[in-house]
């Protein structure tokens, strides 16, 4: 099994979808973090993620990537806190397909957020929101 993430750019940044965590204009000023999975397990017809997150449009979508090293988010959370004039965020969001999709993806999850916190949770006001349809966890299936 394998943890899918969607590849993203900071919000008003020219180039390449090419970062794990990223800036996101959502909210009002400061905006957000943003830290997007892949895969879900339904296929709600007006899922805003549908395209990185139906199995048979993520397999085909360029921007999703399968086992990211947890130092790579590590990395693209550094860079925001160093090159971030900015004091913090509203929050960090996770969202995507389906974050907690089981315990491979739940286990990848919280091993960011403990790192993240070690390093500075203050960026993000302390403030996470996970959105999420919890299937997985509603169901007991987690070894957490």
């Amino acid at each position: 099994m394998s943890v899918y993430l969607t590849l993203q750019k900071p919000y008003g940044c020219e180039g390449a979808y090419d970062k794990t965590i990223t800036i996101q204009k959502c909210g009002d000023y400061p905006y957000e973090l943003a830290l997007r999975f892949a895969e879900c397990c339904l296929r709600c017809g007006a899922c805003f993620a549908a395209g990185y997150s139906w199995f048979d449009k993520f397999r085909k979508n360029r921007r999703v990537r399968s086992n990211i090293p947890l130092a790579r988010i590590i990395d693209d959370f550094r860079e925001i806190l160093s090159s971030s004039p900015k004091v913090s965020y509203n929050w960090l969001r996770i969202l995507g397909g389906e974050p907690l999709l089981n315990d491979e993806y739940i286990n990848y999850l919280f091993d960011c957020l403990v790192e993240f916190s070690r390093i500075n949770s203050e960026i993000f006001n302390n403030g996470i929101i996970i959105q999420t349809n919890g299937i997985h966890i509603g169901k007991g299936n987690t070894n957490q």
